[in-house]
């Protein structure tokens, strides 16, 4: 009898070490996906980025072939050159304005991001620990923990599809804004280019126009910006 207790007690063992070997497998498979996301994730902002800055680059190309044109269309314009130089330097400044906000959008939004990430990852990080506190903790029940283990694991991975849905819905939006802004600066320096051709009376009332209509658009996107930045925080909360 005492034999047979013994052999039971040996294989009760057994068992309970097979099962904390299959948490820490469990454990270590979780640790391999959360790095293994980690690294896409930093290859998906580096692609972001290198986008983002190529984008600029050819932004700015743009404006200076439109500045070298209204450069030599001024040559042609001598009587009212020194209010055309005025004017142009004010539509300057408005331009590197508009684009040290469109950088800090685009700062902000790369900030926001991989704080994001880095809560998710720090949740599923927690979330994967605590099958393995649960079984050191009660070895008895090493079982139940690793079923606990596996659907903490795919509750991490749903929280983790959410959070990569969500920043590339971000990224969609605010690459449509840089497109917008782009296009409307185009048209507006179309505009302008027309408006140099014509009368300066002409010139000075279309140029006021336009003025408004930058701080028009500029009231929008910064209500946009601000309707964006609750969601998001809303989002969070959830």
């Amino acid at each position: 009898m005492l034999l047979l207790l013994l052999l039971l007690l040996l294989l009760l063992l057994l068992l309970l070490l097979v099962m904390m070997l299959l948490v820490v497998i469990v454990l270590l498979v979780l640790l391999l996906q959360q790095r293994q996301q980690q690294q896409q994730q930093q290859e998906q902002r580096q692609r972001l980025q290198q986008q983002l800055q190529q984008q600029q680059q050819q932004h700015q190309r743009q404006q200076q072939q439109q500045q070298q044109k209204q450069q030599q269309q001024q040559q042609h314009h001598h009587h009212h050159h020194y209010q055309h130089q005025q004017q142009q330097q004010h539509h300057q400044q408005q331009q590197q304005q508009q684009q040290q906000q469109q950088q800090q959008q685009q700062q902000h939004f790369l900030t926001s991001a991989t704080a994001a990430t880095a809560r998710a990852t720090a949740a599923a990080a927690a979330a994967a620990t605590a099958p393995a506190a649960t079984a050191a903790a009660a070895a008895a029940a090493a079982a139940a923990a690793a079923d606990g283990g596996l659907e903490t694991h795919y509750g991490v991975a749903r929280m983790k599809e959410v959070i990569h849905l969500q920043i590339r819905r971000q990224l969609q939006s605010s690459l449509k804004n840089l497109q917008q802004q782009q296009q409307q600066q185009q048209q507006q320096q179309q505009q302008q280019q027309q408006q140099n051709n014509e009368k300066p009376l002409r010139l000075k009332q279309q140029q006021q126009q336009q003025q408004q209509q930058q701080q028009q658009q500029q009231q929008q996107q910064q209500q946009r910006k601000r309707k964006q930045k609750h969601r998001d925080n809303e989002k969070q909360a959830d």
